[in-house]
């Protein structure tokens, strides 16, 4: 597998790494993943979840840590609002919809131990559902991530608008949140092929980064 260069988020930093079929290795640090990518679940980070400074109020809240991201393109999925407010009403979340063609996108890839700290900072399974998904792939270069698990938004549905979802490359937070009066919400299921991991487990199948 050839080199590539990501990050991995510690201790409220974050460093580029780079990924081996055998695991991690931080560049310059001597600091390692406790766990190679062979024994982690890849869980799609869309939104703002894949930012440094989301992970560090993670890590700050519920003590996430030593979490590989990686960058690649998300195919047949994208990233829409959910047609409701979170952080007393500060935001509107994302979550995810059918959507044809390749996007730029992020996968943390988390040990069953940092699940209970994204489950809790995900507000599974309230809020969001763990899910396996079934038709949209990720792909890092020329290689497949699977399986590829995510968050669902499972709390007021999806927000559709003139019967689509409203994605989040079309409308920034100002204008989804003037959207919230006049849009409906729709079941994730309508608009997403997932399969729910029962709360709160964490997947049964470790991902792999399969040849192309």
């Amino acid at each position: 597998m050839q080199t590539a260069i990501f990050f991995l988020f510690h201790s409220e930093r974050h460093l580029p790494f780079e990924t081996t079929q055998l695991g991690l290795v931080p560049c310059g640090t001597q600091i390692a993943a406790a766990q190679p990518l062979n024994q982690r679940f890849a869980v799609l980070a869309y939104g703002s979840n894949a930012s440094p400074g989301q992970l560090l109020r993670k890590y700050q809240k519920h003590r996430l840590n030593n979490v590989p991201v990686l960058f690649g393109r998300l195919v047949g999925a994208e990233a829409v609002y959910a047609r409701r407010t979170a952080g007393n009403g500060s935001y509107v979340p994302a979550t995810l919809a059918r959507k044809k063609g390749s996007r730029p996108s992020w996968i943390t890839l988390l040990t069953g131990e940092q699940f209970e700290a994204m489950n809790a900072s995900e507000g599974r399974p309230d809020a969001y559902e763990l899910a396996e998904l079934t038709k949209a792939k990720f792909f890092v270069g020329k290689r497949q991530v699977t399986p590829l698990y995510a968050y669902v938004n499972v709390l007021n549905g999806v927000m559709i608008l003139e019967d689509n979802p409203v994605s989040l490359r079309s409308a920034r937070q100002k204008r989804a949140k003037s959207l919230l009066a006049s849009t409906t919400g729709e079941d994730a299921a309508n608009w997403l092929d997932f399969v729910t991991i029962p709360n709160p487990n964490p997947p049964a199948q470790y991902s792999q980064i399969l040849k192309p």
